[in-house]
């Protein structure tokens, strides 16, 4: 989890779609990202054990808030997101240090 702790990085989070997951390729090797802006402001990046973990917290989650909550609306943050999606500019150069950028 990186967290948009900066005026910058909020701005670079509004460049993704949000509460999707986003499959990108660096180096050769699948990554996914999940862009948060409503309850954490951070992104998610990880490969695919790292996805269906994250997947399995907000599961969890979603439980606990209607354990909490019965009959409230489930916040956007913590709606199901199985959808996977292909970065839309595959060929966008996402520079080392990046918030968006996975580290191998």
């Amino acid at each position: 989890m990186r967290a948009a702790d900066t005026p910058a990085g909020l701005a670079r989070l509004k460049t993704v779609p949000a509460h999707k997951f986003i499959r990108r390729v660096k180096a050769g090797r699948a990554y996914y990202m999940y862009v948060d802006p409503t309850l954490c402001k951070c992104v998610y990046l990880g490969d695919q054990d790292a996805m269906n973990n994250f997947r399995a917290m907000r599961a969890t989650q979603r439980q606990q808030f209607f354990l909490q909550s019965p009959g409230a609306a489930l916040p956007a943050g913590l709606a199901p997101e199985n959808e996977v999606v292909q970065d839309i500019d595959t060929d966008a150069v996402v520079p080392d240090g990046d918030i968006l950028d996975y580290q191998f």
